[in-house]
C-alpha cells in the first residue's frame, strides 16, 4: 500500500508550485509516495507545467475555481496512502519532513492528524501551525489584536497558543491546512472537508471534527516547512476577506449552534471585524487625507492668533476646505499599482489656488474679509500641495543602501542574474553572498556584481544596512541547507526567494509553441532537401 498521499491544490502559483514539486521530490526519503495537484482553472498554464516537467504527479485539472475545500476532496477521494496529507503550493519541505509526520502517525495510533512547524519566508516562526479551535473569546483576542500584543498569554493569546513553545511537540486543537497528515482510519469515519467553506476554516473544521471524533491533534516541530503565506489564495483583498470572514460565520453556526440573541451578537462582531480589516487594508487611502487635514489644522492653530479677532468658523473653514477640493479632484483615490491618474490633479488644483489667490488679491480692497480669507484659502491650498509634493520627491529618491543579495555564484543564479540584467534591472543593487564552504569567487563568475558577505553573515548584516531582499540559488546549497540556516538565523523583514532549476523554465505553453515551430520547420526542410 501507498505510504503516503500529498494533495496539492493550485490557482495561479506555477512558479511556486514548481518549487514545492521539485523539494517533495526530495523528500520521499525511501518512502512510496503518490503526488495529486488539482488545478482550479489557473490562467498561468499550470496544467501544461506538470504535465511537461513532472510526469509522476497525477493531474486534476478542473474547468473552474471549486475552493480548497472541494478541490481536496476529489484527490482524497482517490488517494491510495496510508496516510493521506494537504499541502500548498507555496510551501517548501526539508528532506524529512514527510517522513518525520509519517513516522509519528505510526508510532501514535491515538493521534488522527499531525502537522509541521511552520515558517515564514524569511525563517521567522509562522504561528497558523498550532491553533486551538476558535471561542468567542480567542476570536476577538485574535482579531482585536490582543493575541499579538500580548503573544506568550495563556489569557489572551488561545487562539495560536503562543503559550506553548513552538519547538516542542504539542497536542493542540486544530492544524494548518498548508501542511497537515491525517491517518486513513481518521479520514475513512469522518470524511473529508466540509465543502461549505470555499477557502479558509476547513482546516479547523476538519481537525475539530477528527478530535470529536476520539483522535488526537499533534504538532511536531522536528522538520519544519516554509510556508510563503498567503500566495497559494492569490485574490483581491476583498475577495480574501470576504471568504475569510464567512467561513468565521460558518464554523461558530454550526460548532456552537447558538440562539437568536448570540447569533445576532456574532455576527454584529464579524461585521465589526469586517469593517476594520477593510480599513486597516485600505489605511493608505484615508491615512493620507487625515494627515493633511491635521497639517491644515496645524497651521490654522499658527496663523490665526497673529491675525486678530475673526469669525469663528473661518478656521474649520481653512482646514477642511483644500481637503476636500483635492478630494473632489481624486487626489486620494485608491488606485490600482499600474493604473495612472485619470486627471493631473495637482495641476488643477494648483491652477484653481492661483484663481482664488487673484480673486482674493483684487477683493482686499473693496472687500478686506472675504479677500483675506481667500487668500489665506489659496495659501493653504499651496502649501497642502507642496507637502505632498515634496514628501513624494523624497519617497521616490533611490535608497542607496538597499541590495539584493544573491547567495553563490552558481550557475542557476548566474543564468537567472543574466536575465534580470537583459530585462533592465540594474546591475549595482546586486551583490553576491558566499556559503562558508565555497572557495567561488573568480571574476569572471561574478558578472562585475561585489562580494557583499558570507551567507552566515547575513543575519548581522541585514540589521546594520537595509538588504531588501535575499535570493538563495538550489546550485549551491540544498534545500535542507536553506531551510536550515533559515531556521536558525532568521531574516525577519527581508524577503526571501529560492531560486532553482524551475526559475529558468521557458513559459510551458510558449515552449510547446517553440517546438512545434521546430517540428515544422524540420519537415520542411526535409521535404526541400527531397
Amino acid at each position: 500500500m501507498t505510504d503516503l498521499s500529498v494533495i496539492i491544490v493550485s490557482y495561479n502559483v506555477r512558479n511556486l508550485l514548481a518549487t514545492c514539486l521539485l523539494s517533495l521530490d526530495k523528500a520521499r526519503d525511501g518512502m512510496e509516495v503518490e503526488t495529486w495537484v488539482v488545478d482550479n482553472a489557473s490562467e498561468d498554464h499550470t496544467p501544461e507545467m506538470v504535465r511537461e516537467r513532472f510526469p509522476w504527479v497525477k493531474l486534476i485539472a478542473n474547468e473552474e475555481n471549486l475552493g480548497f475545500a472541494k478541490a481536496n476532496n476529489i484527490a482524497l477521494k482517490q488517494g491510495t496512502g496510508r496516510h493521506l496529507m494537504l499541502l500548498n503550493p507555496d510551501t517548501v519541505l526539508r528532506p524529512k519532513s514527510l517522513s518525520s509526520l509519517v513516522q509519528y502517525l505510526d508510532d501514535h495510533p491515538e493521534y488522527g492528524a499531525v502537522g509541521p512547524k511552520l515558517l515564514n519566508e524569511d525563517g521567522t516562526y509562522q504561528p497558523t501551525g498550532k491553533r486551538s479551535v476558535p471561542t468567542p473569546w480567542s476570536s476577538f483576542c485574535k482579531l482585536s489584536g490582543l493575541s499579538a500584543a500580548f503573544p506568550r498569554s495563556r489569557f489572551f493569546n488561545q487562539y495560536e497558543l503562543g503559550y506553548l513553545h513552538e519547538d516542542q511537540p504539542h497536542d493542540i486543537g486544530a492544524l494548518c491546512g498548508a501542511a497537515m497528515m491525517v491517518r486513513r482510519e481518521a479520514y475513512d469515519k469522518v470524511g473529508g472537508l466540509d465543502e461549505q467553506y470555499f477557502m479558509y476554516g476547513e482546516d479547523i473544521a476538519w481537525s475539530d471534527a477528527i478530535r470529536r471524533a476520539g483522535w488526537k491533534i499533534g504538532y511536531l516541530p522536528d522538520a519544519p516547512i516554509m510556508h510563503i503565506k498567503g500566495q497559494s489564495t492569490q485574490q483581491d483583498d476583498a475577495s480574501r476577506d470576504r471568504h475569510f470572514f464567512d467561513a468565521m460565520k460558518i464554523f461558530y453556526r454550526h460548532r456552537m449552534r447558538p440562539g437568536p440573541v448570540k447569533t445576532f451578537m456574532m455576527d454584529s462582531g464579524v461585521e465589526i471585524a469586517k469593517i476594520a480589516s477593510r480599513m486597516r487594508r485600505n489605511r493608505r487611502t484615508w491615512r493620507a487625507p487625515l494627515l493633511d487635514t491635521g497639517l491644515m489644522a496645524g497651521l490654522v492653530w499658527v496663523l490665526m492668533p497673529l491675525l486678530g479677532p475673526r469669525d469663528p468658523m473661518i478656521g474649520p473653514l481653512l482646514t477642511g476646505s483644500p481637503v476636500m477640493m483635492l478630494a473632489m479632484l481624486g487626489a486620494y483615490r485608491a488606485r490600482k499599482p499600474k493604473e495612472k491618474r485619470r486627471a493631473p490633479f495637482h495641476i488643477i488644483a494648483a491652477i484653481i489656488f492661483a484663481f482664488l489667490a487673484m480673486a482674493g488679491y483684487f477683493l482686499s480692497g473693496s472687500n478686506g474679509r472675504s479677500g483675506l480669507f481667500l487668500t489665506m484659502w489659496a495659501g493653504f491650498g499651496w502649501v497642502l500641495l507642496g507637502s505632498r509634493r515634496i514628501f513624494r520627491t523624497i519617497s521616490r529618491l533611490p535608497n542607496v543602501t538597499a541590495r539584493s543579495v544573491i547567495s553563490g555564484p552558481d550557475n542557476v543564479s548566474r543564468d537567472w542574474l543574466k536575465q534580470q540584467l537583459e530585462q533592465g534591472v540594474k546591475r549595482d543593487t546586486w551583490v553576491w553572498a558566499l556559503w562558508g564552504n565555497s572557495t567561488d569567487s573568480g571574476d569572471d563568475n561574478t558578472l562585475g556584481l561585489d562580494i557583499f558577505a558570507r551567507v552566515e553573515d547575513l543575519p548581522e548584516l541585514t540589521r546594520q544596512r537595509r538588504v531588501k531582499q535575499v535570493l538563495f540559488s538550489a546550485g549551491t546549497a540544498t534545500y535542507e541547507q536553506i531551510l536550515t540556516f533559515l531556521e536558525l538565523s532568521p531574516l525577519p523583514g527581508v524577503h526571501v526567494r529560492i531560486l532553482d532549476e524551475s526559475t529558468l523554465w521557458p513559459d510551458p505553453v510558449k515552449h510547446a509553441e517553440d517546438r512545434e515551430q521546430q517540428e515544422m520547420d524540420a519537415r520542411k526542410a526535409e521535404n526541400g532537401d527531397e
